[in-house]
C-alpha cells in the first residue's frame, strides 16, 4: 500500500509506503510519480519525504521498479529527500541505497526538516497488518 499526500502551500511531497508491496503497485507508484511531476515541475523548491517506517516487504516483481524509482527521484529536481527508513533494513533495500535521502528517525523529524510546521497527521494502522481497509471497496461480483 502506498499514497502520496501533497502539500502545495509548502511544497512537500510524502510517500507513505505501507505493509507489502507487489509489482502493480509498485509500477502504478512510479507512474503516479511521473505524472506529479510533470503537474508541479518541481523547480528546485520541493520536497519528498518517504515514509518507509510500515513498510514490510517486496515482492519479487517490485525490486525491478524500486531500481527505477530512485533514479526518477534523482532527476525530478527536489530541493532535498528525507527518508524514514524500515525497521528491518533489509525490506526495500534496492529503494533505499538508490536514493541520495537524509535519513530521518521518524515522521515529525522530517516534517520539520522539510519545512513543514510542528503537526500530526493520524494515519491508522492497517487491519490486516498489510494493506489499508478501502474506503470505497469496488463492488463484488
Amino acid at each position: 500500500m502506498y499514497r502520496y499526500e501533497i502539500d502545495e502551500r509548502r511544497k512537500v511531497i510524502v510517500l507513505d509506503m505501507q505493509g507489502t508491496q507487489d509489482g502493480w503497485e509498485a509500477k502504478l507508484m512510479r507512474m503516479e510519480w511521473d505524472n506529479e511531476r510533470a503537474r508541479f515541475r518541481f523547480d528546485g523548491e520541493w520536497s519528498l519525504i518517504i515514509d518507509l517506517s510500515l513498510f514490510h516487504s517486496v515482492q519479487p516483481p517490485a525490486i525491478k521498479e524500486h531500481r527505477r524509482f530512485p533514479r526518477e527521484i534523482r532527476e525530478s529536481g527536489l530541493k532535498e529527500v528525507f527518508l524514514i527508513p524500515p525497521a528491518d533494513p533489509s525490506v526495500a533495500r534496492d529503494l533505499v541505497e538508490g536514493l541520495n535521502a537524509r535519513q530521518a528517525a521518524d515522521f515529525p523529524e522530517a516534517w520539520s526538516a522539510a519545512g513543514g510546521e510542528d503537526r500530526t497527521i493520524g494515519i491508522p494502522a492497517p487491519e490486516n497488518g498489510t494493506h489499508y481497509p478501502a474506503h470505497n471497496p469496488p463492488p463484488n461480483g
